[in-house]
């Protein structure tokens, strides 16, 4: 009721550029940059069209096995990929190998990072507790620095449902388990009351026993364990919990909507996931497979720029909406 269709983008359909799973994607200066199933960068301008990608596996310099996370360098806009044999790989966006950092954490595998100012943050600690929610570390000099995060990991087996830390107006994160939406500056903490939050101690206690028994009760129950996928616009925060695809709070009052499945009526889209992309762009976007747009002038208007060699395996297509004006 308060967002408009704002762009609708086919990203290109070649053998150079099959989507498997996004698993982060940053807006910079007309570029759409993806994570890709976390074995390759990819390119692509604001039409959808591919432009180049990163794909450098194995064992020689400026290779890895797996891309654990990317983060954009707005201030060299310079692309800085963490991988699994803890190094960073820092790359020019046309995919020229730069440099290799390996002095980072090698006690501990992060899940995600982000950069802001000549600092990567390292997010959430893998398989281990009471640690540090974030490390911070100093590209100029490139050693880690005074950290000045509370918050503690928890030891928990499941990922939240999305993505946990996100670049709008400011860095958004979550804590693992915990029913709080924060950010870097530390200006503002949303906490969020959710029906049917929280996992019991019994059931936590099992998670390596039993595994299956914290999914099944998780799912039967509809338990929500999580916060995700947070971005910020002037009027409102938006992000997905692992139970629900959407969900809204007002800045202004605090009042939350939620909503379990996505999708656009209007606009004759029937399914879409939403996806928080890296950009300060006062935009929320969805992803929808090609199929769930049923709206025929969408798709004429469309047509051209879509690539015709893979229609049956075509790219995911990138929604685009923005909050309408009062």
């Amino acid at each position: 009721d308060h967002l408009q269709l704002s762009d609708i983008i086919y990203l290109e359909t070649i053998d150079l550029s099959l989507i498997k799973s996004i698993r982060r994607l940053i807006i910079h200066k007309d570029t759409i940059i993806i994570l890709n199933d976390r074995e390759e960068v990819l390119f692509f301008d604001m039409k959808g069209k591919f432009l180049n990608k990163i794909r450098n596996r194995g064992g020689g310099p400026g290779e890895y096995n797996h891309i654990i996370d990317i983060a954009l360098d707005y201030d060299r806009d310079n692309i800085i990929l963490y991988t699994d044999n803890f190094s960073l790989f820092i790359y020019s966006l046309d995919g020229t190998f730069i440099s290799q950092t390996d002095n980072i954490d090698t006690d501990n595998l992060y899940e995600k990072i982000i950069y802001n100012n000549n600092i990567l943050f390292f997010y959430n600690p893998l398989n281990t507790k009471d640690k540090s929610i974030i490390r911070s570390f100093d590209l100029n000099n490139s050693k880690y620095i005074k950290n000045k995060f509370i918050g503690k990991t928890a030891d928990f087996i499941l990922r939240q449902r999305g993505v946990p830390i996100v670049k709008s107006k400011s860095i958004w994160y979550v804590v693992p388990l915990g029913n709080s939406l924060f950010n870097l500056d530390e200006t503002v903490t949303y906490q969020i009351n959710c029906d049917n939050f929280g996992i019991t101690d019994a059931i936590l206690k099992k998670q390596y026993t039993d595994p299956r028994k914290l999914v099944n009760e998780i799912n039967e129950k509809q338990i929500c364990y999580g916060f995700s996928s947070i971005r910020e616009t002037n009027r409102f925060i938006y992000f997905k919990s692992n139970v629900h695809d959407f969900i809204r709070v007002d800045k202004a009052n605090n009042k939350a909507k939620w909503c379990q499945h996505a999708r656009d009526l209007k606009n004759g889209i029937s399914d879409m996931s939403y996806f928080p992309h890296d950009a300060d762009d006062q935009q929320i976007m969805f992803i929808a497979d090609f199929n769930s747009l049923e709206n025929a002038d969408i798709l004429e208007r469309q047509t051209e720029k879509m690539d015709k060699t893979h229609d049956e395996e075509l790219n995911p297509v990138l929604i685009f909406y923005k909050e309408k004006q009062e």
